[in-house]
């Protein structure tokens, strides 16, 4: 079908990025045989957990995802879909007395089992069960564990099992994607903090969501800078307790890129990155990361990584398709839209950012059909339809959308306000707007030295003196 000619092509750039053959496993949900179903998240939450700590060990591991989407697939199959070498299956059986986790490898390419096992241990042991499934699998697997491996198969981690629980529960409250689903979860991180002071993996959740939540729910810049100030702390804590755990590094990485401390930042994106280099989340923000301060040409490669490690995740699609838009390779971004249209539509979630693309090559009627698929109140679309009423020469309808857009965002969107003002070609407040988002650590001005609607500003002088205030190298290449 076509889900699984797209995870053959994402296998193909697999392949041509140049990895490390045999080792790429996914490790799908474990069944919830506990006869619970509220318990879900704990079945759900070993498997994510066993996925976390075997790409910290050399392992390729295929993202959750991709791996869900397979859940109920028999496992040739979803081996076949995922391009995976071996497949680990699990099931979880619960009584008041003891919990049993029966796990079996599979060989990718027949479903054959390659070794199996069961588990069973008291309620209050399941962190050392969980060690002892993470370090038998890598042994079936052949990857060389020496005590360095050993401990990252175990960093951040905690012999709690109740604040492990709590910190699994967050994850499934988190995934919800709403305001209050990170309320929640943040809640649950508290409270597994409390239950074991020096679990860093917790801290570095916490830090992570702190971070997210303060900028996509703030509602001004001191709310703004009070979440950001208990992330930061929540990161270093997380650092204090577990200075190799990736996603300890990730956190400060991510709340230091909040305040635009480029160099720092990146810094720690690359430690986290080298600390599990098979994980796809990583690979998947590192290549947006990289694509802003550093190479465009390394970004691409690591979002064709990330595709590869997660090839039925939206959202590796939409970020290897933002690559090619901020490298100015429209047409290129476009062909791409078109064949994960065709081959998987269900795939395909980034209509508004379609849009700004056919803006560049100045396609506009196109371009409004496919921002107005998105949400009205979505500021990429509000940037969109500015443009093509610039572009067009309707005073009117874009000084309506400009005050629409200004009323709804306030003084925390001065990027995209700058954005539209050099579309205007009103240079004088384009500037003074990026000014505005330098002195409030607007994220958006990360995308400053690749972004094409800067393009007709990018020959000031005050551009280059802006990247360098920012501690930012020139663009690679100058869009037209």
């Amino acid at each position: 079908g076509a889900i699984a000619a797209l995870a053959a092509i994402s296998l193909l750039i697999w392949k041509e990025s140049l990895a490390p053959p045999g080792n790429r496993i996914a490790v799908l949900p474990f069944a919830n045989l506990t006869g619970d179903p509220s318990l879900a998240y704990f079945s759900d939450g070993i498997a994510e957990e066993l996925r976390a700590a075997l790409s910290r060990v050399g392992l390729q591991v295929i993202g959750r995802t991709s791996s869900d989407a397979v859940r109920n697939m028999d496992a040739k199959a979803a081996a076949a879909r995922l391009g995976v070498d071996s497949l680990l299956i699990g099931s979880v059986r619960r009584s008041p007395r003891t919990i049993r986790i029966d796990v079996q490898l599979l060989r990718g390419s027949n479903g054959v089992e390659r070794w199996s096992q069961s588990y069973d241990r008291r309620p209050g042991d399941i962190i050392s069960m969980q060690t002892e499934i993470g370090e038998d699998v890598a042994k079936a697997l052949s990857a060389r564990l020496g005590s360095e491996a050993r401990n990252a198969l175990t960093a951040g981690g905690t012999q709690n099992a109740a604040a492990q629980r709590l910190v699994l529960q967050a994850l499934a409250a988190a995934r919800a994607g709403t305001q209050r689903g990170y309320q929640r979860a943040l809640q649950l991180l508290d409270a597994a903090i409390t239950a074991d002071e020096r679990y860093g993996d917790a801290y570095a959740r916490r830090a992570y969501l702190l971070e997210y939540y303060a900028e996509n729910f703030a509602s001004a810049p001191p709310e703004l800078a009070s979440y950001r100030s208990r992330a930061l702390s929540s990161a270093k804590t997380a650092l204090a307790l577990a200075p190799n755990l990736s996603r300890a590094h990730w956190a400060l990485a991510n709340y230091l890129q909040g305040v635009l401390d480029v160099g720092p930042a990146d810094l720690e994106f690359r430690k986290a990155v080298e600390l599990a280099p098979g994980d796809a989340d990583s690979l998947s923000d590192y290549a947006l990361w990289v694509l802003r301060i550093g190479s465009a040409r390394e970004a691409l490669t690591l979002a064709d990584r990330a595709l590869a490690l997660d090839p039925l995740e939206p959202d590796a699609y939409r970020r290897r398709f933002l690559v090619l838009y901020y490298r100015g390779e429209f047409a290129k971004a476009l062909a791409f839209t078109s064949q994960v249209q065709r081959d998987t539509p269900e795939l395909f979630i980034w209509p508004v950012e379609v849009g700004l693309a056919l803006i560049m090559l100045n396609r506009l009627d196109e371009a409004q059909r496919y921002l107005e698929r998105g949400p009205v109140t979505y500021y990429q679309r509000l940037l969109g339809e500015c443009v093509i009423f610039i572009r067009k020469g309707l005073r009117e309808q874009f000084d309506s959308t400009f005050e629409k857009f200004r009323g709804l965002f306030g003084d925390l969107d001065n990027y995209q306000y700058a954005q539209v003002f050099a579309q205007l070609g009103d240079k004088e407040r384009a500037f003074d707007s990026l000014e505005r988002a330098l002195s409030v650590h607007d994220t958006g001005l990360l995308w400053i030295r690749v972004d094409p609607m800067l393009v007709p500003i990018r020959h000031d002088p005050r551009f280059m003196a802006l990247l360098q205030k920012m501690n930012l190298s020139a663009p690679e290449h100058q869009s037209t």
